[in-house]
């Protein structure tokens, strides 16, 4: 995984570290809830004046990504362990309203 050197290197170290305690701690589960954990986790920060601690903010760049296209449902919830780059390139276009 190839980091920008201007990037915030924590949403990376929180992910894994999610993946790390899952490992250690959990029965083997399904691939999207590992990655969905992991992702939520990612999103940790605490304020500046160090009294609050948030966790679970939006992504930005899932949120840009997934405007324009997503995985099928079905795709996610029978996704195994190794299959991420299979996912990422099954990918479809969103349907537009109307």
């Amino acid at each position: 995984m190839a980091l920008d050197a201007r990037a915030d290197p924590y949403p990376v170290v929180f992910h894994e570290f999610t993946h790390l305690f899952i490992e250690a701690n959990l029965a083997a589960g399904p691939l999207w809830f590992a990655e969905g954990l992991a992702e939520y986790y990612s999103s940790f920060n605490v304020s500046d004046d160090g009294k609050h601690a948030n966790v679970g903010r939006v992504v930005a760049r899932h949120v840009l990504l997934l405007r324009n296209r997503w995985v099928p449902l079905d795709a996610v919830l029978s996704a195994g362990h190794g299959v991420r780059a299979r996912l990422l390139t099954s990918v479809v276009p969103p349907r537009r309203p109307g």
